[in-house]
């Protein structure tokens, strides 16, 4: 009998038969899940707020490994393949691609996605990308996925999803693409549609189920179960898909996000590798922090720091971007418009003229404490710290790039306001993780600069920390600051505390944000 034959019939279960084997999983998934989280230790940082007290899994520990391999096990059902080397753009708006397909998985009912086809490209190091579960936690995500009406991410068994050889697990693309081609650096992946050269594979089949063909328990005649899917040409279907999802119909301020999003927002969580290392930075930053004259730092044990996260946005390639026009593009401005901003600071009663608010002596004194201990900036520390752009676009700005870049650099020997220390941890801290290759083995590690993606770490550190701080001071226009004004509302870190909450910083000011934004479309 012939092999594709006997693939065929493998393949063809009967729709009974997959329901009674999905219900059960289902039932064990969550049996599990209500098991695990009672023997799981805590993550007891009081400084990374959003995870606290969430359960960690050390991918060092056998039987975590065990648990891993039984979340991510794939069922003999259609399960979306993207086809893609990666998503592309910045982080944020690899992130609304990446909604989008998980949206075109729930729309077509298909309960699985192949994890290792997802990976996420850096946007400064054109052809280098990094696999989706060195960067996020998919442990968390698949044992909430049920519940968040969510597609499980599982691993590639040719036994299970087709009759052999359809995706290269190594390469994390589906077989027969043009592997050198697609990691050039002289690929345009914008003008390139990997769906075309899908259906047009020398292994028949491996061509796949038409994604719009895909239906939970249908596999129509196809003998693989890999369901491919690419963004095709241009900005792709994920992007524009994106915007018709969110359904916008009001011109209000701020804007529900949909649905699916949202459940996205509290289940994509960074890594372990990540979180590990974004508490660490923190707290180097906290225990090098300077005696300051503006009121008497606590020391003690049970002393809770304070953090402002600023995301200013004023890198030197944005300040010709067509957004610019919502941002203050001068540094120096910023501070003084954050020490100023009654909501972050009290009146020193005693007006002690030596605790003030003033970046340095340039600017004027205030008789003001500031009420945090701590001031993360999310900022690509290369891109404000380079020599002036030349380009006729940007000469206009020279005097400004050069007074940003010794605004930072004054900033950070001297701090804000009175002395309190700023920290950019970002590229410095992406360059110090260590991913583990397998969860069998932790001595068997590499770095994100070995890979090429230090960028893409650093925007990850720097959203997650931005998210995890008492109050985020962010742009408009921004994809970044937009998703993190809407990721802390959406995990109640809106308005946490006193003098907490999401503030925009612009051209005219300061204004308190409440509620989620607006979707980003500058």
């Amino acid at each position: 009998m012939s092999s594709s034959n006997t693939n065929s019939r493998k393949l063809s279960s009967s729709s009974s038969l997959k329901q009674t084997i999905a219900a059960i999983v289902t039932v064990l998934l969550f049996l599990n899940f209500r098991h695990n989280a009672s023997l799981t230790t805590l993550y007891s940082s009081s400084i990374l707020l959003p995870f606290e007290n969430l359960p960690i899994i050390p991918n060092n520990n056998q039987l975590n490994t065990h648990h891993y391999e039984f979340l991510t096990k794939p069922h003999q059902l259609p399960t979306l393949t993207l086809i893609d080397p990666h998503f592309l753009g910045g982080f944020r708006n690899q992130h609304m691609r990446f909604v989008t397909f998980i949206n075109m998985a729930i729309s077509r009912n298909l309960s699985q996605i192949l994890l290792p086809s997802l990976s996420w490209g850096d946007a400064y190091n054109k052809g280098k990308s990094l696999k989706h579960e060195y960067l996020f936690d998919v442990t968390y995500w698949n044992e909430r996925a049920i519940e968040k009406g969510l597609p499980r991410l599982v691993r590639y068994d040719e036994g299970v999803l087709d009759g052999g050889g359809c995706f290269n697990v190594s390469s994390g693309l589906w077989s027969g693409f043009r592997e050198g081609y697609l990691r050039s650096n002289e690929t345009n992946l914008r003008r390139w549609d990997g769906n075309e050269e899908v259906g047009k594979s020398e292994r028949p089949h491996c061509r796949g189920t038409n994604i719009n063909a895909a239906v939970q328990g249908n596999n129509t005649n196809a003998t693989t179960l890999l369901v491919p899917i690419g963004a095709g040409k241009g900005a792709g279907i994920f992007w524009y898909d994106y915007f018709k999802l969110q359904n916008k119909k009001t011109n209000s301020i701020v804007e529900e996000r949909a649905t699916i999003e949202q459940s996205i927002f509290q289940l994509l969580r960074p890594s372990l590798a990540l979180r590990t290392a974004m508490e660490r930075a923190i707290q180097t930053a906290t225990s090098s922090n300077r005696t300051r004259t503006n009121h008497a730092q606590d020391s003690s044990a049970t002393h809770k720091h304070r953090l402002i996260a600023l995301h200013p946005r004023v890198e030197q390639e944005m300040m010709t971007h067509r957004c610019h026009i919502f941002m203050e593009q001068n540094l120096t401005r910023v501070f003084e418009r954050i020490g100023a901003f009654p909501a972050f600071s009290s009146v020193d009663s005693n007006h002690n003229d030596t605790a003030n608010v003033a970046l340095d002596q340039r600017m004027p004194t205030q008789q003001h404490h500031f009420n945090y201990d701590l001031i993360f900036m999310a900022v690509s520390a290369s891109e404000v710290d380079r020599p002036p752009r030349t380009d006729p676009k940007a000469a206009h700005l020279k005097d400004v790039m050069i007074g940003n870049r010794n605004t930072l650099i004054h900033a950070r020997q001297h701090g804000l306001f009175g002395g309190i220390p700023i920290f950019e941890s970002g590229a410095s801290t992406a360059k110090q993780v260590r991913f583990a290759i397998d969860n069998n083995d932790s001595s068997r590690t590499f770095t994100a600069e070995s890979r090429g993606v230090v960028e893409l770490v650093a925007s990850i550190i720097n959203f997650f920390t931005s998210v995890s701080a008492d109050v985020f001071i962010g742009v408009k226009g921004s994809s970044f600051s937009t998703d993190v004004f809407a990721v802390r509302h959406y995990l109640s870190k809106e308005r946490a505390e006193l003098h907490g909450g999401n503030y925009i910083i612009g051209p005219g000011g300061i204004e308190e944000l409440v509620g989620p934004p607006k979707v980003h479309s500058c």
